[in-house]
């Protein structure tokens, strides 16, 4: 799972803030979750910073809850 900084909020799955990417409401972070084959810290981290992101920090509340749900959801 990778993460990138946008300004805006909302969770709107259209291109133009996030584009693919899923924005937290209210964190200001967009974030994209993969499938991948199980991978080392590291070569999860050098994946995503192929893509200008890196791998997903929980800092607070807002984003430990998002991702707790979207990771129930897939």
């Amino acid at each position: 799972m990778g993460r990138r900084k946008r300004k805006k909020r909302g969770k709107k799955r259209r291109a133009g803030r996030c584009g693919r990417w899923v924005e937290v409401p209210g964190d200001n972070t967009c974030l994209k979750f993969y499938r991948w084959p199980e991978k080392t810290w590291h070569d999860a981290r050098l994946a995503c910073q192929s893509m200008a992101a890196d791998l997903v920090t929980i800092r607070n509340k807002i984003r430990s809850k998002f991702v707790d749900g979207e990771r129930s959801n897939r």
